[in-house]
């Protein structure tokens, strides 16, 4: 029988020459996982027995003590072998079996399941990979390695999400591409609405709104032209209506004169015929002079009154154009307030889509982030790890070297100037300097691959925390209204 422990942490490497056994080790871990052996001797795994014949009556058995989910598990399984009968001749089949057992409760080792169906499945739920996996992956068979390096891409993947647990990765991106559809659904809302207002408003786009605006504000300045050039002719009317009404005030005064006039004339012809004639010769000089301006004063009037209907009639007219041009400008001026909200509401959103993609970037890249931090983590280990061990093995090579230049000095019968002993049986040997030289070169490139490591990992911590420190920032933007980082 072979019983061994691994210790916890570090590596352990199975070294020996062809035909050791260390290749069984390796099968009997597969066959007690899953019954089955890797590789081209899959076909041997009922036979997984000794062929010596001193071992025809031994019981051939593996037990397998292994972790997972913090807790601990022993699988135990022995194949179907024929042995030597008890009594008489001939031999007797036994059977394989099979047993789980779970060895952390309080009642101390408990079995889980002895048939091999349940078997199976709970160290499949146990350990996460099927036997073909655990055989591609974790017990690689020798010359096997590159048929899985020419594995298709799609059964690679599988294996790799499986084995590194992407679940939490392939959540994020699903929530990020579902936020991703609901701002592209809210922004083609939002466009239709704004559609709709352009419509209401008669437009085909914001930029015609725009220009209809300017149209506008361009009728609106010419009305207002227009005011100015009413109101110069109102003043205009108004000196006409002071010339009308003083040339009413020349007509009474007319009036009275023609009054006085017919009280001369009937005083005149109370007087005689002689000074009648020659008054009357006297009087129809200036009497012509005055029909004849009130003759021109009464044409004027006529112009005048002409002129001042026009006026007013085209007065009517242009207080009515400046009435409905004002209407218009106030329809206009609430159809722009209108689309100046439209663009300020369509600003708010871009900004708030903007900010929910800023914020989905973040999360895939720093989903992209996660696998490579463990990565490098997990090479800065092998590194400090490998560093640390040619550490020792030069410190071991210096020690032998030292000891070597002692062991020059001694003589026979002579005292050690180290022990003080006098028998020399074994003294140390001469380090090869060649030897120890790489040995120190490969010292120095370890140092040198830890160092870039660490300074590839500091890096993507930095970036990390950016991305981290973006993502926040976003979530406390959103917090008065509707958060634009994806839920990760």
């Amino acid at each position: 029988g072979l019983s061994f422990k691994l210790p916890p942490g570090g590596i352990v490497g199975g070294i020996g020459p062809n035909g050791a056994g260390k290749t069984t080790l390796f099968d009997a871990i597969s066959y007690a996982l899953y019954g089955e052996v890797p590789g081209a001797r899959h076909h041997a795994a009922a036979h997984a027995r000794s062929t010596h014949p001193d071992a025809a009556g031994l019981r051939t058995e593996v037990r397998f003590e292994f972790g997972a989910h913090g807790k601990r598990y022993a699988v135990v399984r022995g194949p179907a072998y024929d042995r030597p009968k008890k009594r008489g001749s001939g031999t007797a089949k036994e059977d394989a079996y099979q047993h789980l057992y779970a060895l952390d409760r309080p009642e101390g080792e408990t079995l889980l399941a002895s048939k091999k169906a349940d078997v199976d499945a709970r160290v499949l739920e146990l350990v996460g990979l099927s036997f073909a996996q655990f055989n591609q992956v974790l017990v690689l068979p020798q010359g096997e390695f590159r048929q899985f390096l020419l594995s298709p891409s799609d059964k690679k993947e599988e294996l790799l999400m499986r084995l590194f647990g992407t679940e939490h990765f392939e959540r994020v991106e699903a929530l990020v591409d579902r936020d991703r559809a609901e701002v592209e659904n809210e922004v083609a809302v939002l466009e239709r609405a704004i559609a709709d207002q352009l419509a209401q408003a008669e437009v085909e786009s914001i930029e015609a709104l725009e220009s209809k605006a300017a149209e506008v504000a361009s009728a609106s300045a010419a009305a207002g032209a227009r005011a100015k050039e009413l109101a110069s002719m109102a003043a205009a009317l108004e000196g006409v209506v002071e010339a009308k009404l003083l040339l009413l005030t020349r007509f009474e005064r007319l009036d009275a004169l023609l009054a006085t006039g017919e009280r001369l004339a009937r005083r005149e012809t109370e007087l005689a015929p002689e000074r009648d004639r020659l008054h009357a010769a006297n009087r129809a000089e200036p009497l012509r002079t005055v029909i004849d301006a009130v003759e021109r004063a009464e044409r004027e009037a006529t112009d005048l009154e002409a002129q001042s209907k026009g006026n007013t009639e085209r007065l009517g007219g242009l207080v009515a154009e400046d009435t409905e041009a004002q209407r218009k400008l106030d329809a206009a001026r609430e159809r722009r307030e209108r689309a100046e909200q439209t663009l300020e509401e369509r600003a708010r959103l871009v900004a708030a889509r903007d900010q929910r993609k800023r914020a989905v970037d973040a999360a895939r890249e720093h989903g992209k982030l996660a696998p490579l931090l463990k990565e490098k983590r997990a090479a800065l280990n092998e590194a400090e790890a490998a560093l640390e061990k040619g550490r020792l093995w030069i410190e071991q090579e210096d020690h032998a070297a030292r000891a070597a230049v002692l062991a020059t000095d001694l003589e026979p019968d002579k005292p050690c100037p180290v022990c003080g002993a006098t028998d020399h049986p074994a003294p140390a040997v001469a380090v090869d300097a060649d030897r120890l030289e790489r040995a120190r070169k490969r010292l120095e490139e370890h140092v040198r691959r830890e160092r870039q490591i660490r300074t590839e990992l500091g890096a993507l911590e930095v970036s990390a925390a950016k991305l981290e420190q973006t993502l926040e920032e976003l979530r406390s933007v959103g917090a008065a209204g509707e958060d634009p980082s994806p839920r990760i």
